[in-house]
């Protein structure tokens, strides 16, 4: 069964070089006709653009000859397409920071000779090295400035790349409205031009839509499209891009050995050109594809590779998902403290990455570059002051000012009002809050009181059932077996009928018995919620052929009895609701402690349960009443596999406050 895990969808981000043999043939023709140094250095680095994705050691060596050329007669415009191009092949060979101070000196360059043009395929670059840090706000700060070069000079292409990769950096932080956005706009102006390298492009990323949204079939379809389009074009560094997305389509079909096909190709280039990022990203995948096959041996080996790498090159995003691997692989190993330790590490570099800090970069991003003309037009408007230089104008100028003054006491005078009118607000807003607070807590008073009283009564009903009739039915129920050999001899004509007075008291001993079970089970009484849920899944789902894998972990003894009973009734009211709408063949349980936090996550692999009764609505609004009692919270959402992840969050510092 596949376990309940966060992926990375790969879209596309463009590296501003690309190149084919026919263009490799044309430039070497080029080359060895050139009438000048300058145009001889422009073709030596147009050589270099077109060898980087199919021989990076070749691509190094036509860049040094440009680059030392270009050193050689002063020409800065080949110096800057030179470190650019250096900065392109460190990057690819994982050395990040190398590679960025190529891009620094290049920028540095391109803004002394006002190259708006390379100035926009630098930005582009080192946007892509924040992203691959996981530097989401630096790259989309470099992403956005790139498209403002992009837009001075008119150049469609990279106006449609620019807005691609600010969609691939949306995606990295979960916001699909921008995500469509920019990527919808990308698509729009390369329908524009007409051409055929971008239409690729949005196959891919139109194909990562529909794999995110589930859409497999359509996905492949893309897929396979784009990679036709790459064959055509003979760009190895996009099929390579097609073939790590089909590979993940499949390994998610749950078709292994076709997505363990298109890993390896992708491994096998990737090897070859020495891409870094790309070994990581691929070693790792292999490891993935390898826990969901349940062969530990190998995923931990592809898993160590990934590790190495992503530690030495410093891929921090990359690093985040081999530890959420690591942790699964020795969770299913019942490994339980290397589990945790590689949870534990999973889970502070992801909020380092994303961290709350971020949505607000984003935004005045966002915000500063919608307002870029505005700023212009101030600007220009200061610029103004400058023509005042005649005694009439310094009149004008004087008047200006004085009535600058009386503006800006006047402005200080409403902000003053409107501090002393936001001071009353904020007194209201906490005597309010105060309020809240107060029928909150008489609330939730009442609701632990209503369901302490549920629990006493179940106690009280169980208890009778098991020691009144239970024990009364089980002893009519050996009176009469002791009774039946005799009974069918001296009326043996009623032998049928003696058979299933007994049969039926049987089962209505059973029956009782089951019933007092499930009012207050006997297995959490007297042995604890881990054991209890264990009972739980076998005796409700083995009679299904439903198959279950439950795994508990961090927790060590036993805990405060409103949470082990609160979460054994959530349990049943979920597992009951997976049997009756879920349609589902499987079912993972995991229950484990992160913290100060008791976390239960429910996954079914069914087609998600919905609520159309009054009794499951009952049901549903029961699971959230207990969970809030207890300060914690619960979510639904969809699951990997089409069914539901029901995770819930109880902080164990709350439920002191909330007793």
């Amino acid at each position: 069964m596949k376990r309940i895990i966060y992926f990375i969808l790969s879209l596309y981000p463009l590296l501003a070089v690309a190149g084919n043999e026919q263009v490799r043939d044309s430039i070497k023709q080029l080359i060895r006709t050139s009438m000048t140094e300058a145009h001889r250095i422009n073709q030596y680095v147009a050589l270099s653009k077109a060898f980087i994705d199919v021989n990076i050691d070749s691509s190094e060596y036509y860049i040094k000859i440009a680059y030392q050329n270009a050193i050689d007669i002063d020409y800065e415009k080949g110096i800057i397409a030179t470190l650019n191009i250096k900065g392109n092949i460190l990057q690819r060979r994982g050395k990040l920071d190398e590679s960025m101070q190529m891009y620094e000196v290049a920028k540095k360059m391109a803004l002394k000779n006002n190259d708006d043009s390379s100035l926009a395929k630098i930005l582009n670059n080192i946007g892509i090295i924040h992203n691959n840090k996981g530097e989401f706000n630096k790259a989309l700060e470099a992403y956005f400035q790139a498209l403002d070069y992009e837009k001075k000079i008119n150049h469609k292409r990279g106006i449609a790349e620019a807005y691609n990769n600010i969609g691939v950096v949306h995606y990295y932080l979960s916001d699909m409205e921008n995500t469509l956005l920019y990527l919808k706009k990308s698509s729009e102006i390369s329908k524009e031009i007409g051409d055929l390298e971008i239409l690729k492009k949005g196959l891919i990323n139109i194909g990562a839509i529909h794999r995110y949204r589930g859409e497999y079939d359509e996905a492949l379809s893309n897929y396979y499209e784009a990679l036709e389009i790459c064959e055509v074009l003979g760009n190895h560094a996009d099929m390579n891009t097609s073939w790590h997305n089909i590979a993940e389509v499949y390994s998610l079909q749950h078709r292994y050995k076709e997505s363990e096909e298109y890993y390896r190709k992708a491994l096998v280039f990737n090897q070859k050109f020495d891409n870094k990022n790309g070994l990581a990203l691929e070693y790792n995948n292999i490891g993935s594809l390898y826990l969901k096959q349940n062969r530990y041996k190998e995923a931990k080996e592809y898993f160590e590779k990934a590790l190495t790498i992503s530690r030495e090159a410093g891929y921090r995003k990359l690093k985040e998902d081999i530890y959420d691997g690591l942790a699964n692989l020795y969770a299913k190993q019942n490994n339980f403290a290397k589990a945790f330790e590689y949870s534990q590490m999973y889970i502070k570099l992801k909020d380092s990455i994303l961290n709350e800090e971020n949505s607000k970069n984003i935004a005045e991003l966002r915000t500063k570059y919608e307002t870029a003309e505005k700023e212009k037009l101030l600007a220009e408007e200061k610029g103004m002051t400058a023509i005042l230089r005649s005694e009439k104008a310094e009149a004008e100028l004087e008047t200006v000012n004085r009535n600058k003054w009386i503006i800006f006491l006047a402005l200080i005078m409403i902000a003053a009002s409107m501090v002393f009118l936001a001071i009353v607000q904020n007194n209201k807003r906490k005597a309010q809050a105060e309020i809240d607070a107060a029928i909150i807590e008489e609330r939730d008073q009442g609701v632990n009181a209503v369901i302490q009283a549920q629990e006493e009564e179940r106690k009280r009903i169980s208890k009778e059932l098991h020691d009144g009739i239970g024990q009364q039915l089980s002893g009519l129920k050996m009176a009469f077996q002791r009774l039946e050999d005799r009974l069918n001899q001296e009326i043996p004509h009623r032998k049928d009928e003696i058979k299933r007075l007994v049969s039926i008291i049987s089962d209505s001993a059973d029956e009782v018995r089951t019933i007092s079970h499930q009012m207050m089970p006997r297995a959490l009484t007297e042995e604890g919620l881990l054991p209890a849920i264990g009972d739980l899944l076998t005796k409700s789902l083995e009679p299904l052929d439903i198959k279950h894998d439950y795994e508990h972990y961090g927790i060590s003894g036993r805990l405060e009895e409103r949470i082990e009973l609160s979460l054994y009734r959530v349990l049943q009211e979920l597992i009951n609701n997976i049997i009756k709408h879920a349609e589902a063949t499987e079912v993972n349980v995991q229950l484990f402690k992160n913290g100060d936090r008791i976390i239960l996550m429910v996954e079914d692999n069914g087609k998600g349960f919905v609520s159309d009764s009054k009794s499951d609505g009952h049901g549903l609004l029961n699971i959230k009443s207990r969970i809030n009692s207890l300060g914690g919270d619960v979510n639904y959402t969809p699951s990997p596999n089409h069914g539901t992840v029901v995770t819930i969050r109880i902080p164990l510092s709350k439920v002191q406050n909330y007793a």
